[in-house]
């Protein structure tokens, strides 16, 4: 390509001029080609590339999910900036076609924009006519009541947890922190007359049981004072050793005594009292706190039948009945000797 004025200069400096000018966006202008010389010769000339309309769209970079808020002239300039620079990169294509192709391009970019814009048109829900002022008193009545109902949920674990507090506490633990306080005090057991807290007395028996008891443990408990008869008379009986011991009954009685005998009366007898743990086990079978009357008289038929064997056994035993014999003329001397002494000292009284 040769312009004008150019027969001074030499073809390479002319074709080097041409390119710069074309090279040049703003200096480009349609040259008046002016052939002479080799150039005006005939030569092959190859025919325009054809570019398929799909390839082409193909190879400029669309988004093909832009979001909503981007405007489509941003995009469709973008696209003309991209296709301006493909125009350039491809300078062999004529230029009405160009702009043809180009014109086919935005208007494919702007389909697709529009079908991208239906598509991702925000869906408003069934209550998009309600009014912000109404939604906001909503929102804000839903907020208190989601408040008011926390608040009623932590009251209510709170108070379970107070009351699993109060469970995992034992009677005991309850019983020691009450006498702390001074809501309660220790009672007395009436057996042992042991003083406890009410959850150490889980028993209450009359107190009938509690005499019985106690006189069955004294070893009074006879055929003739089962049913509160009197007392057997004085007399003489053998210890199991062979000495003899008086059984008349002692007239000095203790307080217990007295107490005993004022509680067993018929009226105050069937009182129920509490008695302690360890008490407790030996109230659970009536026979062994009050025999019947039948079982009292065999234990006595059974005592009399191996006493009278041991005696019998003893009788044929010289040695033993040896020993028993030093050991009650022994007894007879202490008894003399302290009879001579109460003697004595009666007759110095008398004389002074």
């Amino acid at each position: 390509m040769i312009s004008q004025n150019s027969k001074d200069r030499s073809i390479l400096e002319n074709v080097v001029q041409a390119l710069v000018r074309e090279s040049s966006v703003r200096s480009r202008q349609p040259p008046e080609v002016i052939l002479t010389g080799l150039a005006a010769m005939p030569k092959t000339v190859t025919l325009p590339h054809i570019v398929d309309h799909q390839q082409e769209v193909h190879t400029l970079p669309i988004p093909r999910s832009p979001a909503p808020t981007t405007h489509l002239g941003t995009k469709i300039d973008t696209v003309r900036n991209t296709a301006r620079n493909s125009t350039a990169r491809n300078s062999h294509v004529p230029p009405n076609q160009q702009n043809h192709l180009i014109k086919r391009q935005l208007e494919t970019i702007e389909k697709q924009f529009t079908i991208a814009r239906s598509q991702n048109k925000p869906v408003l829900s069934n209550e998009a006519w309600i009014p912000n002022e109404l939604r906001m008193k909503t929102l804000g009545r839903d907020i208190t009541a989601a408040s008011d109902a926390l608040l009623i949920i932590k009251k209510r674990e709170i108070s379970m947890a107070r009351e699993m507090r109060r469970l995992d506490v034992t009677d005991l633990q309850r019983a020691q922190t009450e006498e702390g306080l001074g809501a309660t005090h220790k009672l007395p057991c009436e057996c042992c007359m042991q003083e406890f807290l009410y959850v150490n007395l889980p028993l209450r028996v009359s107190r009938k049981a509690i005499v019985d008891i106690r006189t069955k443990w004294s070893g009074k408990l006879s055929s003739a004072t089962v049913f509160g008869g009197p007392d057997a008379i004085a007399e003489e009986e053998f210890n199991s050793d062979g000495t003899m011991r008086s059984t008349s009954p002692s007239k000095a009685r203790s307080a217990l005594e007295k107490k005993s005998a004022l509680l067993s009366g018929v009226p105050s007898c069937y009182d129920e009292v509490s008695v302690c743990i360890f008490c407790a086990q030996f109230f659970h079978v009536q026979e062994d706190y009050r025999p019947s009357y039948l079982a009292i008289t065999q234990n006595e038929k059974r005592a009399a039948a191996k006493e009278a064997r041991r005696r019998e056994k003893e009788y044929w035993d010289p040695l033993k009945m040896v020993e028993k014999d030093r050991k009650e003329q022994e007894l007879r001397d202490q008894m003399t000797l302290s009879m001579q002494m109460q003697e004595e000292g009666a007759m110095e009284t008398t004389e002074v």
